[in-house]
């Protein structure tokens, strides 16, 4: 009775576990969250061997968890096995999986519903056709979701004909055996086959040599939401010439303020040739006449700093000896 008890709680939960890759917990308790917390909520535990249990507070989302699918965390699958009592993760071998496959480059006639069922039976056991191939919206290829068993090696193309056979978020096959786990350097047969070899094989003349391999690079599909971003090495690079401190210098300078490669009289030249229009006048424009114009510009500044606080303006004409002049607060000394 007190291991029915205990039990009861686990009823409604799933064994998951992300096929070929490794999730930190945290992130993957977020992205089942968003995958199936619709009506209710869920727990998720990391037990080991990289299998997590996920219990569910409403029977319709583990029902929806359960069978439907095919649930994805990134580009790799993610397995689902309902719970068991005394479910030990070290003695679990992952033997089958739902995959979509790709039959590509077949004729056109052989891009329908019927067609790709029947290849596909050869393969596994099919479970549905996607939309584009049932429709014959699509002539490149055929996507079949079916489920494999990866303790075989998988069927690389179709006997006979070149129609190579393409499977999405299996990353891991083996060129050599054709099986789901293990790269070629580790493949027990390519290690078995080394260790044998006592002398080295004679060479062989690549010309005259055709070799049409089993398996290949061929079965693993790339990422569909893949980006291609440039590498460093592709950067575009800068236009001869070009000072990467001075434009940067440029940037971090406040608006207004006076390169250091320019003085101010430089400054005052090109206001003078802008308001003349461009014309060459203003290229003659003296030392004196800029000192001048920066005299003036002062007294305008102090004069409207002087009236916001009260004070009386300057007059427009400030001479040495004039009476209004002598007696202005700007003008004592």
């Amino acid at each position: 009775m007190e291991k029915t008890r205990f039990r009861r709680q686990w009823r409604s939960a799933l064994i998951v576990k992300v096929l070929g890759s490794t999730y930190p917990y945290p992130v993957l308790a977020k992205r089942l969250e968003s995958l199936w917390a619709k009506d209710g909520t869920l727990q998720s535990n990391s037990i080991s061997w990289g299998f997590y249990v996920v219990r569910f507070t409403h029977q319709l989302d583990y029902e929806r968890a359960a069978a439907g699918g095919p649930w994805m965390i990134g580009d790799h699958y993610l397995t689902v096995r309902p719970w068991r009592k005394g479910f030990d993760p070290k003695d679990v071998e992952v033997a089958s999986t739902l995959v979509w496959a790709k039959f590509l480059a077949l004729p056109i006639e052989y891009v329908k519903k019927k067609a790709a069922e029947k290849i596909s039976s050869r393969m596994g056991k099919p479970v549905r056709v996607d939309r584009a191939t049932q429709n014959g919206e699509r002539g490149k290829y055929a996507r079949v979701f079916l489920e494999v068993d990866l303790t075989k090696p998988l069927l690389s193309k179709i006997v006979g004909k070149k129609y190579y056979i393409e499977y999405e978020g299996l990353h891991n096959i083996c060129t050599e055996c054709g099986k789901y786990g293990h790269a070629r350097v580790t493949c027990p047969s390519v290690m078995r086959e080394a260790s044998k070899e006592t002398v080295a094989p004679e060479p062989t003349n690549p010309a005259t040599e055709t070799v049409d391999p089993t398996y290949g690079e061929w079965m693993m599909a790339k990422p569909r939401n893949g980006k291609n971003k440039r590498k460093p090495s592709e950067q575009k690079p800068l236009s001869k010439g070009t000072n990467t401190s001075e434009g940067a210098a440029r940037r971090s300078a406040p608006p207004g303020s006076v390169e250091s490669n320019e003085s101010r009289f430089q400054v005052l030249g090109d206001e003078e040739m802008s308001a003349n229009g461009g014309s060459g006048e203003s290229q003659g424009v003296s030392q004196d006449t800029m000192l001048e114009t920066l005299h003036q510009k002062g007294i305008k500044s102090a004069a409207l700093k002087q009236a916001s606080q009260g004070v009386p303006a300057i007059p427009s004409v400030v001479q040495d000896g004039h009476p209004e002049s002598r007696d202005h607060p700007l003008c004592r000394t």
